[in-house]
């Protein structure tokens, strides 16, 4: 502003942010919330993020930024804790009082849902709770092998082998989801995954002598169900690549400028971050669709309604609408 000799204080300018925030964006980003928990599969993952309100005697400042990712949204979700009750929250609208409830009950399988995972606790917690089906990331599993030639070069060689065992299912996998399930070629990749993954299994439940060797086989063997369920769901990636270059901004910003220094400029934060990956997923100009979006709020004199805001969500916007707002710029 004040290369264009405009000169604005400082609350102004904050002022206007939280205004735009609370009368705007935040119905937009509830509405994105609700649209999410209609999907069946989801990817997720967290980071730190620092906000400058304390939240314990210790003077502890480090939040925590989720993001869950449907085939049709990206939902940043800002908390103070990393712990299972943030995607119950998000995910099931499942407040924390009622976990406690559904403890030691299981949810109908029919009703599971199938999320894209590292080995976090939290997200056992929701298989454990019956409310989904976690499939591991084979990409975390790799990096531990990683790590785990970097601590023990006694194990370099040994390490090498699993890295090259892994790059091979990843191929494989890549050719099978090439052709459709009924194609000879999706048949024939399909079986050599599977023999090479009995030849893996075959390997995690073998005796080792290295207290590193046993502690990463041990991990497989206890996981193994979430590493393998890809193997009979090709829509489901062996990874959570997806998740993992969502948040990459998250944590490039946390680099760059730390954090927020309030509660609601951090919401803020979370909901232009789902909105701006939420556009680039559906290939749309995050700056051409909040124009869009923001001209409508300023014709009605507010945000749409709870029963109209769906269909402004990306996803839900006509062709034509979506054609537009691709090709601005």
């Amino acid at each position: 502003m004040r290369e264009y000799g405009l000169i604005v204080p400082t609350g102004t300018i904050f002022g206007g942010l939280k205004k735009i925030h609370s009368l705007y964006l935040e119905p937009l980003y509830s509405a994105m919330g609700r649209n999410l928990r209609e999907a069946h599969h989801f990817h997720a993952d967290e980071s730190g993020w620092h906000l400058f309100v304390k939240i314990d005697d210790k003077g502890n400042y480090n939040w925590f930024m989720w993001v869950f990712i449907s085939k049709d949204i990206v939902l940043f979700v800002l908390d103070p804790t990393r712990s299972a009750r943030v995607p119950c929250k998000c995910l099931f609208d499942i407040e924390p009082e009622e976990i406690k409830m559904i403890k030691g009950s299981i949810v109908n399988p029919k009703e599971k849902k199938i999320m894209n995972v590292d080995k976090f606790s939290s997200y056992k917690m929701l298989k454990r709770l019956g409310l989904v089906e976690l499939t591991f990331c084979w990409a975390h599993q790799r990096r531990e092998f990683i790590d785990l030639k970097t601590k023990y070069p006694e194990l370099s060689n040994w390490a090498k082998e699993w890295l090259e065992r892994i790059g091979s299912l990843y191929y494989i996998n890549n050719e099978r989801i090439k052709y459709n399930q009924q194609d000879f070629l999706f048949r024939e990749y399909d079986q050599k995954l599977r023999e090479k993954l009995d030849e893996v299994s075959s390997l995690i439940n073998g005796e080792y002598s290295h207290p590193a060797q046993t502690a990463i086989m041990n991990s497989m063997k206890e996981h193994w169900e979430g590493l393998t369920l890809f193997v009979d769901n090709p829509e489901i990636l062996i990874d959570n690549n997806l998740a993992e270059r969502m948040i990459r901004p998250v944590v490039l910003g946390r680099k760059n400028y730390w954090g927020n220094h309030c509660i609601w400029a951090g919401q803020l934060t979370a909901a232009m971050f789902s909105v701006v990956q939420t556009c680039l997923m559906h290939s749309i100009s995050p700056r051409a669709y909040l124009t869009y979006y923001l001209t409508e709020c300023a014709k009605r004199g507010s945000a749409p309604s709870e029963g109209e805001i769906e269909l402004f969500l990306p996803p839900k916007l006509n062709e034509s609408i979506k054609t537009e707002l691709k090709s601005f710029g």
